[in-house]
């Protein structure tokens, strides 16, 4: 558990679709080296047949809320040096929430 005086960065973006994947390397490989904390994604077009390649790509963990492959979709991106722990997930069905019990 982390100590109570622990600071966490959380950004957050508008991704305006992610479903190209020249685009989601780009963004990903910039996420990595200028932010260093929790990433939100909004409007990420993800699909649950594009989330093997995102989680390999990212090489963190994401949770997912998907839209279609053209509008929608949430994502949560944890990168692997933070060290959290997250209890419980839920998402809603139309790619606009997220909530992570942490």
């Amino acid at each position: 558990m982390a100590p109570r005086n622990t600071k966490i960065a959380i950004h957050s973006f508008n991704a305006r679709g992610l479903s190209n994947k020249t685009k989601r390397q780009t963004i990903f490989t910039w996420l990595k080296s200028n932010f260093k904390g929790i990433v939100f994604l909004q409007e990420t077009h993800t699909t649950t047949a594009s989330e093997k390649e995102w989680c390999n790509e990212w090489a963190g963990d994401i949770y997912f809320s998907h839209g279609t492959c053209t509008s929608r979709g949430v994502a949560i991106l944890i990168p692997k040096e933070l060290d959290i722990i997250v209890h419980s997930s839920k998402s809603d069905n139309s790619g606009r929430l997220i909530l992570l019990e942490a």
